[in-house]
């Protein structure tokens, strides 16, 4: 289940930006590049850590193999096969969401914000996003993904206009449970 993994992710990067906000206010923004170092380092002893699995037999390889050379596709066939998917419309969305994570401290600090208090927003964004990535095999029988990405594109909107009249942190910290409806939707219904 792609929503609940994805949704463990979300939860960790709430816990993180908590804490790192609080962090960042005490010791200087140097620290979130030395928790950036340290989570790397764990990673890759993770890594190293996973047991190597042998080769499986002959014909579960061949039918992997078959299966997945039949899903493989190039974009310009992708675009073919699926018209009514935009790939500009899901491009630009995800342009500003990552400029919308990267630049926040600034939207932060422009309305009288601290490093803290940028995490507090961070932390309620992955929060909220909890609820629809872990239900999200509900919410995909009910609706298909074309509808959910539309759906998703357009409280996207919604956020980056309530992000733009937001006069204090308490009203970025309101805009930040559109997350629940923009990012938690179109990130496992694009999968």
């Amino acid at each position: 289940d792609f929503g609940i993994a994805r949704g463990m992710g979300s939860l960790s990067f709430a816990v993180m930006s908590s804490v790192l906000g609080v962090m960042c206010d005490k010791f200087g923004a140097n620290v979130s590049m030395i928790s950036a170092i340290l989570l790397l380092i764990a990673v890759f002893c993770l890594v190293l850590s996973m047991p190597v699995i042998k080769a499986c037999d002959e014909q579960k390889r061949d039918k992997a193999s078959n299966q997945s050379s039949k899903q493989k596709m190039g974009i310009v066939s992708f675009l073919m096969h699926y018209k009514r998917f935009s790939m500009v419309a899901s491009v630009l969305v995800f342009i500003f969401h990552n400029m919308y994570n990267t630049y926040l401290i600034q939207v932060v600090k422009g309305i009288g914000g601290t490093s803290t208090q940028m995490g507090t927003a961070l932390t309620i964004a992955a929060v909220c996003e909890l609820p629809a990535m872990f239900g999200f095999s509900l919410i995909a029988r009910k609706f298909s993904s074309a509808k959910l990405m539309i759906f998703a594109t357009i409280v996207f909107s919604i956020k980056a206009f309530a992000t733009y009249f937001a006069g204090n942190v308490f009203e970025l910290y309101a805009s930040m449970v559109l997350q629940m409806f923009s990012f938690a939707i179109i990130t496992p219904a694009s999968v």
